[in-house]
């Protein structure tokens, strides 16, 4: 969590990893600016989805829109803003069904609160989430910003590795799951 981790500085230093010119804004009229406007945007908040990172994790009560009497569910209510995907909701502490209609949460619950991925700020991002989505980038910067096809496959090997490094990295950041052994007691 540099202080010039921001979206014109992760984009610059994946073009220059793949041997293109740095830019100053998105707006230069450059072609290495015009591909990182095109799918900065898009590959950071893919990459905030994908995976249910620890950095990332927040949780808030539903608003609820209003009853639903004629579908399914209950009730309807409103995603947050900043949610990228839906880890899980839960009433109680408790897991319960839902599901997306026209990008509503449908449930039965009253007072769900939800479990979700939001859309980190760059100066929330740690260090390997940040090279990540640096090789990330590189990656899709390649064909477009230098024409080559050669070399993606060295560059998506590149990502791939990143990405298992920072969900290892990522793993250490919180208590570890473990089997609660006092249920395991009472089956002796």
């Amino acid at each position: 969590m540099a202080v010039n981790d921001n979206d014109i500085n992760i984009c610059s230093r994946a073009l220059n990893a793949i041997g293109a010119s740095s830019i100053s804004s998105f707006e230069e009229g450059t072609v290495e600016a015009q591909v990182a406007k095109q799918k900065y945007t898009t590959c950071k908040e893919k990459l905030l989805s994908i995976y249910p990172w620890t950095f990332n994790k927040s949780e808030c009560y539903l608003a609820r829109i209003n009853n639903n009497p004629l579908a399914k569910y209950k009730y309807i209510y409103e995603r947050p803003t900043d949610c990228l995907t839906v880890r899980t909701i839960k009433e109680n502490g408790y897991i319960v069904e839902y599901c997306f209609l026209n990008g509503k949460i449908n449930t039965d619950a009253e007072n769900p609160s939800i479990v979700y991925s939001s859309n980190t700020s760059e100066s929330y991002m740690p260090p390997y989430f940040i090279s990540l989505l640096i090789d990330m980038l590189a990656r899709d910067f390649l064909i477009p910003v230098t024409g080559q096809h050669g070399d993606y496959n060295s560059f998506d090997k590149i990502y791939q590795n990143s990405f298992i490094e920072a969900k290892n990295v990522d793993a250490m950041s919180k208590t570890p799951s473990c089997i609660d052994s006092s249920l395991l007691v009472g089956l002796r």
